[in-house]
């Protein structure tokens, strides 16, 4: 039996091959710098030393990255450049548009497969090239560049833009993923021809001041006591316990930094404070089970019912994992009754950290964990400490803006640690 060929269809996606593995860096990579995919005629996908993307008789190039990723990246208010060239072949176009889109699609899964998905938009934005009833002069065989700057919210609101990412719940999925799409539309029904080319957007952040590296004394003045803030850790017993004097109670006390917004990898000072004047020995019993770590929280809004995917904003799949753990310091029990501990806490992977949020849809959070447990002798007249403190995590230093756009000529550099979510978009 002789086989048909299946018809070619007339939208197509660029998918990045894997880039080669390496265990030096967990950011995507090619061997050549800002190198790009051609897909040919016959559907093979060949490398070339640009990023230009070639589909019937059109074709786009993207400006060179310089960002050793296999797909073109931007940062924070960055602007996707570039140009499309229409051969004299592909006759009869009336219009030609480039769109970035952006946009947010939440699956649920049983035992792998997938069952529903939900695709919200995110941004749209988009560009006439080229339009017979309002450009003079013929489009083919010449450059047509357009240039369409990144907005820094969504749909004009007050959320701004999240990273290019890939998070994965027990049952749920939730990718956020950016592309140019770039449509010819020709007279009459003919086909219309639409080229759509991923990109990944990771936005820079800084905190608005300077983080203090430690936590001051008593004796420093009042302008540097004012950036320290304190917390009240409050006890919680088990349903049976011994009947025990308040005053014979240690009360704990958590000391940060303000505000709580810290460098992804620096580390964190921290005070905790045990304070039990009655009863001294009741602070050595705590000081071995104090445990502090940060952790990690994603969130993906769903909706309850029989069909979870039937819209948003119901109820959340949450996902926490722990980005690191906090080491002692220094121990000061030079006051009777009152015991000191100095940690740090190293904020996550340097630079790979990020807090955002688009409401109601998805948000990756973080926060302070401190958990403290008696030993198991004195459980019944020692109660556990337990509080969970929010923080946000920035990608890069305070004051860092300026001198980077300036060595790059103003170009805005993508997040490279958070290239490890993205990549996860361009290789499923």
């Amino acid at each position: 039996m002789d086989l048909i060929p299946l018809p070619a269809y007339s939208e197509l996606t660029y998918l990045p091959s894997a880039p080669p593995y390496s265990e030096a860096g967990d950011a995507p990579s090619t061997s050549g710098s800002g190198r790009g995919h051609t897909l040919a005629q016959d559907g093979n996908v060949f490398a070339n030393d640009d990023f230009t993307f070639d589909y019937d008789l059109f074709h786009v190039r993207l400006n060179r990255s310089r960002w050793r990723l296999s797909a073109p990246a931007y940062g924070f208010n960055g602007t996707v450049e570039g140009v499309v060239r229409l051969e004299p072949r592909m006759t009869h176009a009336v219009k030609i548009i480039a769109t970035l889109k952006g946009k947010i699609k939440i699956s649920a899964m049983e035992r792998g497969v997938t069952t529903g998905a939900i695709i919200a938009c995110i941004l749209s934005k988009e560009a006439v090239l080229w339009s017979l009833s309002t450009h003079s002069g013929s489009p083919y065989g010449r450059d047509l560049a357009f240039s369409i700057p990144i907005p820094t919210y969504i749909n004009g609101g007050t959320s701004p833009l999240p990273p290019t990412a890939r998070l994965l719940h027990p049952g749920v999925s939730c990718e956020i993923a950016y592309s140019l799409n770039v449509r010819v539309s020709r007279k009459g029904f003919r086909f219309h021809k639409t080229l759509k080319i991923p990109i990944v957007y990771l936005p820079k952040s800084r905190p608005s001041f300077r983080p203090l590296s430690e936590i001051p004394s008593p004796s420093y003045s009042s302008d540097v006591m004012d950036r320290i803030v304190r917390f009240n850790v409050s006890p919680s017993w088990p349903c049976r316990h011994a009947s025990v004097p308040e005053e014979l109670l240690p009360s704990v006390m958590i000391t940060l930094p303000s505000p709580l917004c810290y460098t992804a990898g620096e580390g964190i000072p921290i005070l905790l404070t045990l304070t039990c004047r009655h009863a001294p020995m009741h602070n050595k019993l705590l000081v071995p089970n104090i445990h502090i770590q940060l952790i990690r929280q994603t969130e993906v809004w769903l909706k309850g019912g029989s069909n979870r995917l039937s819209g948003l904003g119901e109820y959340a799949s949450l996902r926490e994992t722990s980005r690191a753990k906090a080491s002692l310091c220094h121990l000061d029990e030079g006051e009777d009754g009152v015991s000191q501990l100095y940690y740090r806490l190293k904020a996550g992977k340097c630079g790979g950290e990020s807090s955002w949020a688009v409401s109601k849809v998805v948000n990756s959070s973080y926060y302070i964990q401190v958990n403290i447990k008696p030993p198991e002798v004195a459980s019944n007249y020692l109660p556990s400490y337990r509080r969970n403190i929010v923080v946000q995590l920035m990608t890069d230093h305070w004051g860092t803006q300026d001198t980077e756009m300036l060595a790059m000529d103003g170009l805005p550099v993508p997040a490279l640690g958070l290239a490890r979510e993205a990549r996860e978009i361009l290789l499923i």
